[in-house]
């Protein structure tokens, strides 16, 4: 999710046994803009991930495992940051919490809320049953929910600069 724009900018099916970060490269190709930050859950506290965000020019914020432990290679320098400022803060659950929003990464619940928008709108499952239509189907959900963003976005817009459409 682009979360300038609240758009879904990749939509991807897999089966419950595909790893999310496997899909990271992908993502990464497809936003590979300008310099930025990609949020991601804990998961992605790898060596790989780390590398693949640094290749494309992006900051990987992703929660540090509690047990984590500060690491020599390069691109472990965001998550040495993150220990460092999550163990200054006190190595709490509060301070995970300060450190998320220190750094932005708190931001991650707008896309939360944009996967739990998904499942009221349409469920947790898909309708279709082979593998082509149900990319189909995740494809044009994802477009509804796009022009849904599009709408929401123009009503806010118009209803504060003071003009209303009917």
């Amino acid at each position: 999710m682009d979360q300038k724009t609240g758009k879904l900018v990749i939509a991807k099916v897999t089966d419950e046994h595909v790893h999310d970060t496997t899909h990271l490269e992908t993502a990464l190709k497809k936003i590979n803009r300008k310099k930025g930050k990609v949020l991601f859950d804990g998961i992605a506290d790898s060596l790989r991930c780390y590398q693949l965000a640094a290749q494309y020019n992006k900051t990987l914020l992703t929660p540090p495992k509690k047990t984590a432990v500060l690491r020599e290679e390069p691109e472990f320098g965001p998550r040495n940051d993150a220990l460092r400022a999550i163990y200054g803060l006190g190595n709490d659950q509060d301070a995970r919490s300060i450190w998320g929003k220190l750094t932005g990464y708190s931001r991650r619940a707008v896309i939360e809320s944009m996967i739990s928008r998904w499942k009221r709108l349409y469920g947790g499952e898909l309708k279709s049953q082979c593998y082509i239509r149900q990319q189909n189907e995740v494809h044009l959900k994802a477009m509804m929910i796009n022009q849904m963003v599009d709408n929401e976005n123009t009503n806010w817009l118009t209803t504060r600069t003071g003009t209303v459409s009917a």
